[in-house]
């Protein structure tokens, strides 16, 4: 079958499909009092005496107590304020009451994972400093704990994205696993095995959350596509997952944790399409500084749309502490896990990621006073957004057919 019209036919099935979904959707108008009902899909952040939930679409930040959590089926009433003018799939509601149905309805993987992520907190806050867990925490699993001040000097440094539970940390983490398997000269078979087991163990950590799931599809959809060693074969595993992802929930097209998972896991292909040929003293801390940078160029329109903002010094702030990631998700995962069996283990463990953790928070402070470098972006649109993916497709495509430089097609 020709590919050309394999794809208009998936793509034009994709169409209806989002058609239908959308017809079907409530009208929502933006200042109406709606009342919700829903289980909780992910644990609340909570920061300076308030949680934000999340249901079907909507932010409700109230205040605490009472707590809830993940699993937690909830009543919420208040005024709808919209993000979308679109049948307002996305927005908040303002001056909400909450009000508990019932409990555990998550299911039971859910709850194991929400359990495992719970132990792994308690580890990290009985080794670390509160500053430290709470940053170790928002790398591995997203901002839970993180308070305003601090957020707000994450993203006067644009670094927010770091700890926004978007899956794009995961996708650095792979992407280093994929480059040290290919050091010692691993299979692909082989590496995608090892490579899914660690995507595994980390979504179990993050409690199965929503985004990290995602993210950790995307993922194995490219391993097991690299793994097969035919041309374009992580294209094509990261598309499809892309695809069956949005067929079960169109709604995710304009979700900004799988856009920036999906953009850096683009970014990572990219760079995997080329060979470094550097000493091998170098070679570890270029491939870290060169997934740093596809990243930062992959995910900024996501970012600058997601946040509003952007910031004029992201560029050398995510290039000092972006190669910091992947050694405290591995030092991470490792001492939680220990640490349910040995916690004296743990905290020899987590030494080393209290020295990363001081250097990343040491950084945000010097960098992040003050708003002096901050731009607040309010036009930049989607179709700007899609003008500049189409430029960096052009780029990609002159590159890698025209120019020829050194790199392997088979990714």
């Amino acid at each position: 079958m020709n590919i050309k019209k394999t794809w208009i036919g998936l793509l034009l099935v994709l169409g209806l499909r989002f058609g239908q979904y959308y017809y079907q959707l409530p009208e929502r108008v933006g200042g109406e009092v709606v009342t919700i009902r829903g289980v909780l899909g992910s644990e609340p952040a909570q920061a300076n005496g308030r949680q934000t939930l999340s249901l079907d679409g909507l932010y409700v930040s109230v205040r605490t107590p009472p707590e809830f959590h993940y699993g937690d089926e909830v009543m919420v009433e208040g005024k709808l304020l919209c993000y979308d003018t679109f049948r307002c799939i996305r927005g908040r509601i303002e001056r909400a009451r909450v009000s508990l149905v019932a409990q555990d309805q998550g299911g039971l993987l859910g709850r194991w994972g929400y359990l495992a992520r719970m132990k792994f907190q308690d580890v990290y806050f009985g080794s670390l400093k509160r500053e430290e867990a709470n940053l170790l925490s928002g790398v591995l699993v997203g901002s839970i704990g993180l308070d305003r001040t601090f957020k707000e000097k994450l993203a006067n440094v644009g670094l927010t994205h770091v700890v926004a539970a978007s899956g794009m940390n995961l996708t650095l983490f792979v992407g280093f696993l994929i480059g040290f398997f290919k050091y010692f000269h691993w299979s692909r078979p082989l590496s995608a095995v090892f490579s899914i087991g660690a995507v595994v163990l980390y979504a179990i950590i993050a409690g199965f959350a929503p985004a990290i799931v995602r993210a950790g599809l995307m993922v194995g959809g490219v391993l097991i596509g690299l793994s097969l060693g035919r041309k374009g074969g992580g294209w094509w595993g990261l598309v499809m997952a892309g695809y069956l992802m949005l067929w079960v929930d169109p709604r995710l097209i304009v979700d900004f944790s799988f856009l920036l998972s999906f953009a850096s896991m683009m970014g990572q292909i990219v760079l995997s399409t080329w060979k470094i040929h550097l000493p091998n003293v170098f070679k570890w801390l270029a491939e870290n500084i060169l997934q740093s940078v596809m990243a930062i160029v992959f995910t900024l329109p996501i970012i600058i749309i997601g946040f509003a903002r952007f910031s004029l010094i992201s560029m050398i702030s995510n290039l000092l502490v972006l190669w910091t990631i992947e050694p405290l998700m591995i030092l991470g995962g490792l001492a939680g896990i220990v640490g349910l069996v040995l916690p004296e283990l743990a905290k020899l463990i987590l030494i080393p990621a209290g020295v990363l953790l001081d250097y990343f928070l040491s950084v945000v402070k010097i960098l992040g006073t003050g708003e002096n470098f901050l731009l607040r972006v309010s036009g930049f649109n989607g179709l700007m957004a899609v003008g500049y993916y189409l430029i960096l497709a052009g780029v990609y495509y002159y590159l890698m057919y025209y120019k020829t430089p050194k790199h392997t097609n088979k990714v």
